[in-house]
């Protein structure tokens, strides 16, 4: 399970969901539904989990009609294309990081510094267009777009991580390509990210849908260490 769940525990916006739900069969009853949901809570945390509930199912039913109506196009296979060697030059990126950063611990230890002992490092790979002036990039609106950054669960689409006395660990690296991404040139030739992949069809860690997908800016990538030390 996505622990990211309770971070979707704000407010619900209505009118984006009436908006959303207006050409779904039943859609109208859905909300009216939802709304019964959050309006029975009788704690401001009961109120929290059942708000969390019914922006996860209005993400997951968005990301599915989004993904039925998406074009596989030339264009939106080069933006995927794109993004897929923006992970691969992160990937290498934390690969020379994490070389250097044993190196240097290591060699804090052998000095004597057995604070250093017993460490941990961790890598992922995080999207935050936060840091930038342009955050409208996907097909949606602010709190929708809030939602979606919330519930993705970066560690879990692709684990970077190494330990004391453990070799550095590069990430799952690539598979073979699917969905018809195996029919497009670049996929066909190189695969794609496990990355990549855990953003397309793993519902438990991201619910972004295809066009939010090919609409993210590869720029906007970045990665986040941590370094923990167990033997402090």
């Amino acid at each position: 399970m996505n622990k990211n769940i309770c971070r979707l525990g704000y407010r619900v916006k209505w009118e984006v969901l009436e908006a959303f739900y207006a050409d779904v069969e039943g859609g109208p009853e859905k909300v009216e539904k939802m709304k019964r949901l959050c309006d029975d809570a009788d704690t401001y945390d009961g109120k929290r989990l059942r708000c969390a509930e019914v922006n996860l199912e209005y993400l997951g039913d968005r990301q599915s009609k989004l993904n039925r109506e998406f074009a596989w196009t030339d264009e939106n296979f080069e933006k995927l294309a794109r993004l897929d060697r923006r992970i691969r030059e992160l990937a290498r990126e934390i690969k020379e990081n994490f070389a250097r950063t044993q190196r240097d611990l290591d060699g804090l230890i052998a000095n004597g510094r057995d604070i250093y002992k017993d460490y941990q490092v961790w890598a992922r790979i995080e999207y935050d267009p936060n840091d930038h002036d342009d955050g409208k990039e996907m097909p949606c609106d602010d709190w929708t777009r809030s939602l979606l950054r919330d519930y993705m669960n970066a560690r879990s689409l692709d684990c970077f991580t190494f330990g004391d006395g453990q070799e550095p660990d590069g990430g799952n690296g690539v598979l073979d390509a699917w969905g018809g991404l195996e029919k497009y040139g670049y996929f066909a030739e190189n695969g794609m990210t496990f990355y990549l992949h855990g953003l397309l069809d793993h519902e438990n860690d991201s619910l972004y849908s295809a066009a939010d997908i090919v609409a993210l800016k590869p720029e906007y990538f970045s990665v986040t260490y941590e370094v923990w030390f167990y033997g402090w």
